[in-house]
């Protein structure tokens, strides 16, 4: 190898170390929890969470930026329901106005063997979600003793839409009918919500 190609190499090689070093460095920074200081019931949750106080979410090197994390997370997902990971159990309900809404299960061995008094987190979707599309959010709650299930809306997933009833941000009242429902299954439990992203704006409202 001559010098010039030696030296293009070594160029080469010291840009792509350069690059993950700046990469790495940054998204360790960027692992922070924002809440609102002045809440002191949020402040209570974030300083009794060992999880919430020792953020250490750094991101493998070669995923440098955002775009590719995007793909590799979307590909991960149909990958998951190719192979049959997605382990959902689907529950249809009838609204008043002869709509179709549904809660969406965690079923695996976890969530099979925790108690029925055992807590419950409600997962609100976001815009064109459905309970497979949140599969990557719901997969680690049953390890920390939760049961967890996804609402999901009028047209979404394998809901049919029977008629012009709908709202792509979700229905309160179509909300209210999944909780009753899960409050119904399980009377003992402590009910937890969170909405991702335009769910979000269902669980304030």
């Amino acid at each position: 190898m001559s010098g010039w190609s030696k030296l293009k190499v070594f160029v080469a090689v010291s840009l792509v170390a350069g690059l993950i070093k700046h990469q790495f460095e940054k998204r360790k920074k960027n692992a922070r929890l924002i809440w609102c200081h002045e809440d002191e019931r949020m402040s209570r949750i974030v300083s009794s969470s060992r999880f919430l106080t020792r953020l250490s979410y750094v991101p493998p090197f070669w995923v440098f930026n955002g775009w590719i994390n995007l793909g590799l997370f979307m590909l991960k997902q149909k990958l998951w329901k190719a192979i049959g990971a997605v382990s959902l159990k689907r529950q249809e309900l009838t609204t008043r106005d002869n709509g179709t809404i549904s809660i969406e299960w965690m079923d695996d061995p976890v969530t099979r063997s925790l108690p029925d008094d055992a807590p419950v987190l409600c997962v609100l979707h976001t815009i064109t979600g459905s309970g497979d599309n949140s599969w990557d959010f719901l997969r680690d709650v049953p390890k920390y003793g939760w049961r967890a299930c996804v609402f999901v809306r009028r047209g979404h997933g394998d809901n049919t839409l029977k008629n012009s009833t709908f709202n792509i941000m979700g229905d309160v009242e179509d909300t209210k009918l999944q909780v009753s429902e899960v409050q119904k299954k399980y009377p003992h439990a402590f009910l937890g919500m969170v909405g991702i992203s335009a769910g979000s704006g269902v669980r304030s409202t």
